[in-house]
């Protein structure tokens, strides 16, 4: 008896853990689904309120990957320095 009781309440967590962790990826990947959205969706207009605000959610959303950061960083260069053209194809 004791033993079904401990694995019925162990199953049920670990089943609640599992599913806590997936519908956090999903989460995240879909927050990266819609920024990149927005952004490209704003590509034509960089100097636009959509576009801005897209532009600091990156640093938000993609915090953990240092190449967007990286890439995000650069564009930020080329647009303060547009003689850097240069950089633009490191992107």
């Amino acid at each position: 008896m004791f033993i079904t009781i401990t694995a019925s309440l162990l199953s049920g967590i670990i089943g609640s853990i599992l599913s806590l962790i997936y519908m956090n990826r999903m989460e995240k990947r879909k927050l990266k689904i819609e920024i990149t959205e927005q952004l490209l969706g704003n590509r034509f207009s960089i100097q636009g309120n959509e576009f801005s605000s897209a532009m600091n959610q990156v640093i938000v959303i993609f915090h953990d990957d240092s190449k967007v950061l990286l890439s995000l960083k650069k564009l930020h260069t080329c647009l303060k320095d547009p003689k850097k053209q240069g950089l633009m194809m490191l992107l």
